[in-house]
């Protein structure tokens, strides 16, 4: 996942993270701090001295995320499909997944969009770290910590590297990585280290307040896409939905003190 880095005063990392309207949050940003540079991933940013600097994250409730996830990558496949030219790489994980890839732009589509949201649940434990719109969020915070020397960036950016690949929708099955509990833990455990002030998306806009004051400036707050209110996502689970995600995002929601509804 990306991250803003403003390296001049006043200093400070903004982590991406999908399906939480980062996009608007960060064109504000960039209006206000015109040297905001974005990178891939954490840990191919510049080594800096950055132990330091504000870091911040939003987060959003994960069964709302996942509802999210659906409506934007099967029920509107077809409107997305001619709105980018062409199926988005999660579309292509969940395709092959659904053993219905390699197919034909238009196929995958109409395959994804008849998916029920339990399909895509079913098809959700297969990919889920396969592809930053359906990854835990705390692996945002994989590599938040400053990086001291080209030695540990080294390392960093080589395992990132490595972790994408054993993740990528086209990797062979044997070297896939496979969900655990014990790697679940491991990721909540080494998030808990980070200092990442993380902001939850349901506490917006009343919560950018706090960006503004860290950062001494007023940041106009945008709401291009204002998805965590006035939305009835809740209508589409049942107990048993729920619990499934609850299980699959177990990590998120310790972290983040989110509970069901």
């Amino acid at each position: 996942m990306a991250i803003a880095v403003h390296s001049i005063e006043p200093k400070f990392l903004f982590f991406w993270n999908n399906k939480v309207a980062s996009r608007s949050l960060l064109n504000a940003l960039e209006k206000t701090f015109p040297d905001l540079r974005m990178y891939a991933q954490p840990s191919f940013r510049p080594r800096t001295q950055d132990q330091d600097w504000p870091r911040f994250l939003l987060v959003r409730d994960p069964w709302a995320r996942a509802v999210s996830c659906f409506r934007n990558k099967c029920r509107d496949a077809m409107e997305g499909l001619e709105r980018n030219g062409g199926l988005e790489p999660c579309q292509r994980h969940l395709l092959r997944e659904l053993g219905a890839w390699p197919c034909r732009s238009v196929t995958g589509a109409r395959r994804l969009a008849a998916l029920d949201f339990e399909g895509f649940l079913e098809l959700l434990a297969g990919v889920r770290d396969g592809n930053s719109h359906f990854r835990l969020q705390i692996d945002v915070l994989r590599d938040a910590a400053a990086i001291t020397s080209m030695v540990p960036w080294a390392g960093r950016a080589g395992r990132t590297l490595l972790h994408l690949g054993r993740t990528h929708y086209l990797t062979p099955g044997p070297l896939k990585t496979r969900l655990s509990d014990s790697a679940d833990q491991a990721a909540l455990a080494a998030g808990r280290t980070q200092h990442v002030r993380w902001l939850r998306l349901e506490d917006l806009p009343e919560a950018w307040a706090e960006v503004e004051q860290t950062l001494g400036r007023t940041i106009p707050f945008p709401w291009e896409a204002r998805t965590a209110e006035g939305d009835d996502w809740h209508s589409l689970y049942n107990t048993t939905l729920q619990t499934r995600v609850a299980k699959l995002y177990a990590p998120d929601l310790e972290m983040f003190g989110y509970h069901p509804w």
